[in-house]
């Protein structure tokens, strides 16, 4: 897990320096990004330029909104250090990078702008987003809906969870719980309960029987 720290410089001159600083101190030089006006020179045009810083800066692992930001610093002139710390040893770099006297790079970054790069991640860690591994329910959660797990059956018909009724759904529903009537749905029906018909249900609707014959 590693922390992500961009500063801009005023000169290359300056910038190599703070990496150089880095790199004594321990930082992994492929940890560390640079990138200098010359990013410029791949492009062609106003736009092009930018495009070409762009690509530079985002090599760094560094999101595009951010990159566009930190682009026109480039193209003016600056240069912009990315370091990707290990885990405890932000602060150290942050501290490194500032000695150099780094200048507006454009971005105004939150307090809290030092987020840990998750390879586990890397997509929310890319865009600087929380992780929601951690969340039960992280597609609710981020959507901003009810989980389904929360929704139990009767709350989606919209019945009450507790009745104090011992037969809530008869009770609903007008049926009665008790009867003494030994074959109620027959009874309810009309349907006699015992028959010496071989065939009641065929009798009853006048339907043809199926034999063998």
């Amino acid at each position: 897990m590693t922390q992500t720290i961009d500063r801009m410089f005023a000169s290359t001159e300056v910038a190599t320096n703070a990496v150089k600083k880095l790199t004594s101190l321990g930082f992994r030089i492929h940890d560390i990004h640079l990138v200098t006006p010359a990013a410029a020179e791949q492009g062609e045009g106003v736009e092009g330029r930018l495009e070409a810083v762009m690509a530079a800066i985002m090599k760094g692992m560094v999101p595009r909104g951010l990159a566009r930001i930190y682009a026109d610093g480039v193209v003016a002139g600056g240069s912009l250090v990315t370091v990707h710390a290990p885990f405890g040893y932000a602060q150290l770099a942050i501290d490194t990078l500032e000695e150099f006297g780094p200048i507006d790079s454009g971005y105004v970054e939150p307090s809290d702008s030092v987020m840990a790069w998750d390879e586990a991640a890397p997509l929310s860690s890319a865009l600087r987003l929380p992780v929601l591994s951690g969340d039960a329910t992280p597609f609710a959660t981020f959507m901003g809906v009810e989980s389904l797990a929360d929704v139990s059956f009767s709350k989606w018909l919209g019945l009450p969870m507790r009745v104090g009724a011992a037969a809530p759904l008869s009770r609903m529903f007008g049926l009665p719980t008790k009867v003494r009537k030994a074959a109620p749905f027959s009874a309810m029906f009309g349907l006699p309960t015992l028959t010496r018909k071989a065939t009641p249900f065929s009798s009853m609707f006048g339907l043809k029987v199926l034999t063998g014959k």
